[in-house]
């Protein structure tokens, strides 16, 4: 038999090296493939306001279709594999959707984007419809979700009605990973101006303070700065709350998380941290 020899030793010494190498770079692309496939295979929280605001336009886009009464456009914009679920026909179609009426909006509280595939992207949307009247702002269904589909090659949406909790692991399983939605006299996107922070500004306020004095718990929920219920009412009662903006600026905390000062006409301080986009809290004073 015959012993291996210095040299061989180097030799040997050299390809474990080698073989170690490939085995490690195989190893860590294998983690790094893994990491990117769960990335593009969860559904993830929109933190873009402008691609948030995208979406929330496009659903309210769909709602003035019902609010008009227009069969032919409504059923045009609905998801096709929805109305066949659901067996909806153009004489049925506003038997089975919600009814809103002139003024009705729906304002999006979290949205989550999934790439169905290169083209088609799916938004998940949960939210509230309300009535933005001349007086006040009314709350007409408290929870409301959607699933809008956009097809960015075509430039077209879709919409599907949701009426119960949304599986995100059902529906990643079951859906139609080819869909395309083909361009019809309806169903193109609309597009919308950039948003700046002076709009969040305004949306955040007018939010919380609906939120306030339609129901004072959930007031009391997004607030940091009171020691208890009473507190926060005496405050509401004696501080003439208005979302009318005196000025409002943005700046980004430690955390990394945008907060939003804000002063409103009538000299009332909010103090605005936002955890994802229309999640957050606030800090009065005055």
């Amino acid at each position: 038999m015959n012993q291996l020899n210095k040299e061989d030793f180097y030799k040997l010494g050299i390809v474990s090296i080698v073989f170690l190498i490939i085995v490690g770079i195989v190893i860590l692309n294998n983690f790094t493939s893994k990491d990117d496939e769960n990335k593009v295979n969860n559904f993830e929280i929109v933190s873009d306001y402008n691609i948030f605001f995208f979406i929330n336009n496009n659903i309210n886009h769909f709602l003035s279709y019902t609010i008009n009464r227009n069969a032919e456009a409504t059923m045009n914009f609905l998801d096709l594999d929805f109305k066949e679920n659901q067996n909806i026909t153009l004489s049925s179609v506003f038997s089975v959707l919600p009814t809103y009426h002139e003024g009705d909006l729906y304002r999006a509280d979290l949205t989550k984007v999934y790439p169905l595939n290169d083209n088609v992207e799916v938004y998940y949307t949960e939210g509230q419809i309300i009535n933005e009247g001349y007086d006040e702002t009314t709350i007409v269904s408290d929870f409301v979700s959607y699933l809008l589909y956009v097809d960015f090659h075509h430039m077209t949406a879709s919409i599907d009605l949701l009426d119960s909790a949304f599986d995100e692991e059902k529906f990643k399983n079951e859906s139609d990973k080819s869909k395309e939605i083909l361009v019809n006299s309806y169903n193109k996107i609309e597009q919308i101006s950039i948003i700046d922070y002076t709009r969040i500004c305004s949306m955040y306020l007018s939010d919380f303070i609906l939120k306030a004095y339609n129901s004072i718990h959930e007031g009391y929920s997004l607030v940091t700065n009171f020691d208890s219920l009473e507190d926060f009412r005496s405050y509401l009662d004696n501080h003439n709350l208005t979302s009318d903006i005196f000025s409002c600026n943005q700046n980004i905390n430690e955390d990394g998380k945008r907060v939003y000062q804000i002063f409103d006409k009538n000299n009332n301080k909010y103090n605005f941290i936002e955890d994802r986009i229309f999640n957050y809290k606030v800090s009065l004073s005055n």
